[in-house]
């Protein structure tokens, strides 16, 4: 994976993030080959704290496995990571305007159950103790709502 924009070609990443990215990495690299399975790419991503869409992976997933081998080198990771850092992978307007389909009222907060649901059966699936961790952050007063622009931003910029 070649070709930087100007925006990734000024990214610089510190000896502490490239650690924890190594981390996380490492995690689904089961073989220790300094690859990770394509299919693993945007859980090691949201591991790393980025919220790529599901359109946005796959086409990296094409970029960093074009020959279709089912590996992502760790040169490649890193590349995607620039990516993200640039804006690719962490847009909270997609975010958002996918939590505005579900308020039909535009009051800017939806039902907890209804993320939970959405959570669970959207895109990249969390499990049932994933969603409910995200949830118990999301909605901290346990009244059922959830505002839906501080948790898109919260998980952007913070990571989940």
């Amino acid at each position: 994976m070649s070709n930087e924009t100007p925006k990734e070609a000024e990214i610089r990443f510190t000896d502490a993030q490239v650690e924890q990215f190594r981390h996380h990495f490492g995690n689904f690299d089961f073989k220790q080959e300094g690859a990770i399975a394509t299919a693993d790419l945007g859980s090691v991503l949201r591991a790393c704290g980025q919220v790529p869409t599901e359109g946005w992976l796959k086409e990296r997933r094409n970029v960093a496995d074009p020959e279709h081998r089912g590996i992502v080198e760790w040169g490649n990771f890193l590349q995607i990571m620039k990516q993200c850092v640039a804006g690719g992978g962490n847009n909270d307007e997609e975010l958002l305007e996918a939590f505005r389909r579900f308020d039909k009222g535009m009051t800017g907060v939806i039902k907890s159950t209804e993320l939970r649901q959405i959570l669970m059966t959207m895109g990249d699936t969390l499990t049932e103790e994933e969603a409910s961790e995200l949830i118990n952050d999301a909605d901290p007063l346990g009244d059922g709502v959830v505002s839906y622009e501080s948790f898109a931003r919260e998980m952007v910029y913070n990571g989940p």
